[in-house]
């Protein structure tokens, strides 16, 4: 990854669960992300972050919730993902996990060919409407950039598939609902548990990896819920399953962004709401801002 950081921001909590995701930007950059990244050396670059994209129920519509916001935020982020891209490695800070399909086809947007993902996440984001059990968008994320979805939401982020199946891996899930399974069985090029991360070894299943993406530009998606909760409560409640210790995380971070074509980085899963004293946030700043100096 380059040396030269560029911090922007997606408020959206439009396929959430609450208004929270829409607060995480800001409680981390208050925490002192940009004077961390640039006391360690790093050339940083501050953007201002989009509008906010506020969540909404949306009973009327039980199997995809919230659709033209949701729309409205891909896009938007799309185009700032693209414009940012060409000042260096690109930070994003989320948001729910439905910016992940912008966040790719962003950068597949800048480098006009085949980019490559890694999906850290407790969660699979392999929902489709026909599967779904609470309708967020957000639990559809990585079916989207892989063309599984509604026609809208595959619209707004670019040409579907976004990324193609033998360029994703899917590392440190643990917690998957029954209409995840086939795509986590059959749909991506890697799909590593929790436990076999554990098993086998960060090193070993960062290597896994970047066998199926390093040959294209690629993005890195991190929900901090893959982190075990006994370290980060980063949801209520917390997802099911042991999850990834901090440390176990960060050697997988540092891994991956080490590579010349790891391009973007997108943070999901903080909620500001949950850390009265600042506290989650400053650890959050200090997880990226190690695995981001390492790498660069």
């Amino acid at each position: 990854m380059s040396k030269s950081i560029v911090i922007t921001g997606a408020p959206s909590a439009a396929g959430s669960f609450t208004d929270a995701a829409s607060r995480s930007a800001a409680a981390i950059r208050q925490a002192g992300l940009a004077p961390a990244l640039e006391r360690c050396g790093l050339e940083v670059t501050s953007r201002a972050d989009l509008p906010v994209f506020p969540f909404r129920d949306d009973p009327e519509h039980p199997t995809c919730r919230n659709v033209p916001l949701v729309v409205e935020a891909i896009r938007a982020t799309v185009g700032e993902v693209a414009d940012a891209l060409p000042g260096g490695f690109v930070l994003m800070l989320g948001g729910d996990c439905s910016l992940l399909p912008a966040v790719v086809g962003g950068l597949r947007r800048h480098v006009g060919g085949p980019v490559g993902l890694v999906f850290l996440d407790a969660h699979g984001d392999l929902n489709t409407p026909q599967t779904t059990p609470s309708g967020r968008v957000a639990g559809m994320a990585l079916a989207l950039a892989l063309g599984h979805g509604q026609r809208e939401l595959l619209e707004a982020a670019g040409e579907a598939p976004l990324v193609e199946p033998q360029r994703v891996a899917l590392l440190g899930f643990r917690d998957l609902d029954p209409g995840e399974r086939r795509l986590v069985e059959g749909g991506v090029g890697l799909a590593l548990g929790a436990h076999d991360i554990v098993r086998a070894g960060p090193a070993q299943a960062t290597a896994q990896a970047l066998r199926l993406v390093e040959d294209v530009p690629f993005v890195v998606h991190l929900d901090l819920d893959i982190v075990d909760a006994s370290e980060m409560l980063t949801q209520v409640p917390p997802a099911g399953g042991r999850g990834l210790t901090r440390e176990q995380l960060s050697s997988v971070l540092r891994g991956l962004l080490s590579s010349p074509q790891a391009s973007a980085l997108c943070l999901t899963g903080f909620d500001p709401d949950r850390d009265r004293d600042g506290h989650m946030a400053r650890d959050v700043v200090e997880l990226l801002s190690g695995v981001l100096t390492a790498a660069a």
